[in-house]
């Protein structure tokens, strides 16, 4: 839509943080209504909880963000509290509900790792 010129560069923060949000929230719906396993554990192609690109754009969007979140704070309850706020913590919720009783680190080692980068600049 952009490449013919319905939306413009100017529209991209609203085509994220509206448009975006709002088909993550359809597939996270689809994925617990009928617990859908996410793509590489035995399942349904093309819906997966990790997400690549909630990520990317999650991380853009704390980067130099005023409450002074660093990627470590996935692990703490008060980031977890502003989910709604910050598409990356919204994904790391998500994550934490459905795998519910299995410690982060093994359910999710990848974003366990990058959780101890410096920067969410480095993140992203």
């Amino acid at each position: 839509m952009c490449k013919i010129g319905i939306y413009g560069v100017d529209d991209y923060k609203v085509l994220i943080n509206k448009v975006f949000e709002r088909y993550l929230r359809v597939m996270r719906r689809l994925q617990t209504y009928y617990y859908l396993e996410p793509a590489g554990s035995h399942g349904v192609w093309g819906l997966d909880d990790y997400q690549m690109l909630a990520f990317l754009f999650g991380a853009s969007q704390l980067c130099n963000n005023p409450e002074c979140y660093d990627p470590n704070s996935i692990h703490e309850e008060v980031a977890m509290k502003d989910r709604d706020a910050y598409m990356y913590f919204g994904c790391i919720a998500f994550i934490k509900h459905v795998k519910a009783g299995v410690p982060f680190g093994e359910s999710s080692p990848m974003l366990n790792d990058i959780s101890g980068v410096p920067s969410w600049d480095k993140v992203a």
